[in-house]
């Protein structure tokens, strides 16, 4: 569905960050708004069913806007990065998205962006404070069940304020049964292009 929605629209979804969780972007004027890079996932923009409160997933998605277009990564927004003329063709399509994510991949790992901790095995320890992993294009945590009963929708390190997320290679634990789906700006640039006419 992610995937879908970036190739058909050149951008990734802006968060939901309704606090009932709606299930529509949070935009402004027609835009993803500034600073926006972590809320709800927005169902509806997708033309998705919304779940019930409780199984509604959290959604984060990168975002480093820079003034030169060459070099920007905001993933939410639609931005000319190819320079391509409003009369070509490619203009304000998947391959702007494309540039994007490959200039996300080459910004060093920041806790200030999504990003992912380990998965307990070989990428290490699923701590967000000792061990950040990897850059995230985006990452979608759905909560299951409260399985450490501590009354938190999302279990550990997953939080609501939160840009870490456990990496998906997680296996489910004990107390932990969020589903994580997450990829690296070079996985999503890498299947767009494969996936591009």
């Amino acid at each position: 569905m992610l995937r879908a929605f970036s190739m058909r629209h050149g951008r990734l979804p802006c968060p939901d960050t309704n606090a009932t969780a709606n299930g529509y972007e949070s935009m402004t004027s027609g835009a993803c708004t500034a600073g926006n890079q972590l809320g709800w996932f927005p169902y509806i923009s997708l033309g998705l069913d919304i779940p019930p409160p409780l199984h509604r997933a959290r959604y984060a998605v990168f975002r480093s806007a820079h003034a030169d277009p060459l070099q920007d990564a905001d993933l939410a927004v639609i931005k000319e990065r190819t320079d391509d003329s409003p009369s070509e063709p490619d203009y304000l399509d998947v391959t702007d998205l494309v540039v994007g994510l490959n200039n996300a991949s080459k910004l060093s790992l920041s806790t200030s962006h999504p990003y992912l901790t380990g998965d307990g095995g070989p990428s290490g320890a699923i701590d967000c404070g000792a061990n950040p992993v990897m850059a995230a294009a985006y990452w979608l945590v759905i909560p299951l069940q409260d399985k450490d009963a501590d009354n938190n929708r999302l279990d550990t390190p997953q939080t609501t304020s939160g840009l870490c997320a456990a990496n998906p290679a997680a296996p489910l634990r004990v107390h932990s049964d969020d589903i994580v789906l997450a990829e690296s700006p070079a996985q999503l640039a890498g299947w767009l292009r494969k996936s591009m006419p």
